[in-house]
């Protein structure tokens, strides 16, 4: 992904740069994708029905299930956790940001939970170098993340 592109959409999703590309070098199982390729892509009614997201209203609806997200996911975690004991979850890093090049040394900030089992997973998953810089006013543990390298 690449964030130094201006968007294609604006935020009631219509088109304001026809030829923005954020996305370079998507693929599908190893391959580049055919744009003329189809996906089915599952998501929550809001975001299906709302038209605020490229490709979403009900007339892309493919399928449209009474339960939620939220539901289908918990039974899977329980079947799984029956079956298996547990839920092991992975990350396959299949996605990432690609690197902003500027002369000018970037000050990118995120903020996310002061726990202590949140700075232990940036510790260990963080895919990019990550700076601790301090807790803002309302709580929240304020990073420094270098997307130059």
């Amino acid at each position: 992904i690449d964030v130094t592109q201006p968007a294609k959409y604006d935020g009631d999703c219509k088109i304001i740069n026809p030829d923005a590309e954020r996305i370079i070098d998507l693929t599908y199982q190893g391959q580049p994708i055919n744009p003329q390729q189809i996906f089915l892509v599952a998501t929550n009614n809001y975001r299906a029905y709302s038209n605020k997201f490229a490709g979403t209203g009900s007339e892309h609806i493919a399928f449209d299930s009474p339960d939620e997200n939220r539901t289908i996911v918990a039974s899977y975690i329980q079947k799984v956790s029956q079956e298996q004991g547990k839920v092991r979850p992975s990350a396959d890093n299949n996605w990432s940001f690609a690197p902003i090049s500027s002369k000018t040394k970037l000050d990118i900030r995120f903020e996310t939970s002061p726990s202590d089992k949140a700075t232990q997973f940036i510790k260990k998953y963080g895919q990019y170098p990550m700076t601790y810089l301090n807790t803002d006013d309302i709580g929240f543990a304020v990073y420094r993340i270098d997307l130059q390298k």
